[in-house]
C-alpha cells in the first residue's frame, strides 16, 4: 500500500475522525475492494496513534466494509452481487413496514428539503461529467433516502439503514451508467415525493418498491447476474 496524502488529522474528534476518514476514502475508490490494510502506514499518514485507526478500522469491520482474513491480514471487503441484492431488498422491507409513519410525520420542512437534493441529483444528471456524478450523486442519494428513513425517531433503525446503505454505495461505484441512467433514478425519486406530498401510504410503498426494484436491475444487468 502507497502512502496517501492529506490524510494528516489535526483537530479534536480523533476517532470519528478516522473513521470518517477511511470511509471516505473507501467509498471514493482511493481504497478499492480487495485493497489490503497497513495500519501503521494509515496511523503515520493520518499523523495519530494506532488506536484511533484500530477503532475506526473495527467499526468498518462491524458494518462490513472490511474484513479480516486469518494470516492474510485487513481488506477492503471484495464485492459480492449476490448480497448487495439483498441489501437493496433489506432496505426496502424497512421503507414499506415504516411506510405509515413515514408518511403521517411528512412536514414541509422536510419536503424542501428533499426537493432541494433531487433537484441537485438532476442537475447533475444532466449536465455534470461522470466523474462529478460518480463523487457527488450517489452520497445525495444516500442523503435523500436517510432523510426520510430519519422521520421515524428511531435510531436503531437509522442505524441500519445507513450501515446497508453505505455498502451500497460501495458496491454501486463501479458501476458508471450512463446519464439516462442517473436521471432514472431522479424521476423514480419524484414519485416517491409526489406520494409524500399526498400523504398516501401505498403510493409511497408502491413508489419505494419500483425504486429498489429498478435499482436492482440495472445493478444486476451491469454484473450480468440474476436475482
Amino acid at each position: 500500500m502507497q502512502s496517501i496524502s492529506g490524510l494528516r488529522i489535526e483537530s479534536s474528534s480523533i476517532r470519528n475522525q478516522a473513521y470518517e476518514r477511511l470511509l471516505e476514502l473507501i467509498l471514493n475508490g482511493t481504497l478499492p475492494p480487495g485493497a489490503r490494510l497497513d495500519l501503521t502506514q494509515l496511523s503515520t499518514d493520518m499523523g495519530v496513534s494506532k488506536t484511533p485507526v484500530k477503532e475506526a478500522i473495527q467499526r468498518l469491520i462491524e458494518i462490513g466494509m472490511i474484513e479480516v482474513k486469518p494470516r492474510s491480514g485487513t481488506f477492503v471487503s471484495t464485492i459480492d452481487p449476490g448480497r448487495t441484492v439483498q441489501n437493496f431488498r433489506f432496505r426496502l422491507a424497512l421503507e414499506i413496514g415504516c411506510g405509515q409513519e413515514i408518511v403521517e410525520r411528512i412536514d414541509e420542512v422536510t419536503m424542501t428539503e428533499l426537493r432541494s437534493i433531487n433537484g441537485e441529483m438532476r442537475r447533475l444528471g444532466e449536465r455534470a461529467d461522470n466523474d462529478e456524478m460518480i463523487r457527488r450523486f450517489l452520497p445525495l442519494d444516500a442523503q435523500f433516502h436517510n432523510r426520510i428513513i430519519d422521520l421515524m425517531n428511531n435510531e436503531v433503525i437509522s442505524d441500519r439503514y445507513r450501515q446497508t446503505g453505505v455498502l451500497l454505495q460501495v458496491m454501486r461505484l463501479k458501476n458508471r451508467h450512463t446519464r439516462h441512467r442517473y436521471l432514472e433514478v431522479v424521476k423514480e425519486h419524484d414519485a416517491i415525493l409526489r406520494s409524500l406530498e399526498n400523504t398516501d401510504t401505498e403510493r409511497f410503498r408502491c413508489a419505494c418498491r419500483r425504486h429498489v426494484e429498478a435499482a436492482i436491475q440495472r445493478f444486476t444487468a451491469h454484473d450480468g447476474i440474476t436475482n
